[in-house]
């Protein structure tokens, strides 16, 4: 059987629109090339900053002004 696995990391972000009783919320996770996944879900107000941790954290990348 052959190994589909792509030989990268990816870091997806998901939102999750608003109900009737929950807040809108932003799910990012970071996947490693080994299959290890690491998720956080906040509300959207924290798309970005979070999305930049992640970024930073998990690639060593940091955004410039």
């Amino acid at each position: 059987m052959c190994d589909t696995t792509p030989p990268f990391s990816v870091v997806t972000v998901c939102v999750h629109p608003a109900g009737v009783s929950s807040p809108a919320t932003v799910e990012i996770s970071h996947t490693a090339a080994s299959g290890w996944r690491d998720t956080i879900t906040r509300p959207v107000d924290f798309a970005v900053p979070l999305f930049w941790r992640f970024v930073t954290t998990k690639f060593g990348l940091t955004p410039t002004p």
